[in-house]
């Protein structure tokens, strides 16, 4: 590699722990902070969160407790998401639960955990 060239970032890692639990682990070439607005700046989510369709932020209290919700508008139509932010650790940990409209699911989690940054 050539003087001042960065090295490669490692590909997304999804492994299953258990079968209750899918780990996706990834390395943003941006320092922490940025990482984490981009996952709490409703202005931000609204740019990669919606799959290229329009995403619609009606709610996002970032905070224990906290509620949020998101709305999708694709060609297949409208679709709703939302959950309760749990655990809130600025730049280092974001746990909510997600539901989608319709899904005649129960609540699941997702956790942004360790953001960490090479180097800052």
């Amino acid at each position: 590699m050539s003087a001042g060239a960065k090295e490669p970032l490692p590909a997304t890692l999804v492994t299953t722990p258990s079968d209750r639990e899918i780990r996706i682990e990834r390395v943003f070439d941006a320092p922490r902070e940025r990482v984490w607005r981009a996952y709490t700046d409703p202005a931000q989510v609204a740019q990669w969160w919606g799959r290229g369709n329009k995403l619609v932020i009606e709610r996002m209290e970032v905070e224990r407790g906290g509620h949020w919700r998101f709305v999708e508008h694709s060609a297949e139509g409208v679709h709703g998401f939302e959950g309760r932010y749990r655990e809130v650790t600025p730049e280092e940990r974001l746990v909510h639960t997600f539901e989608w409209d319709g899904a005649g699911l129960s609540e699941s989690y997702a956790a942004l955990d360790r953001l960490l940054a090479a180097g800052g």
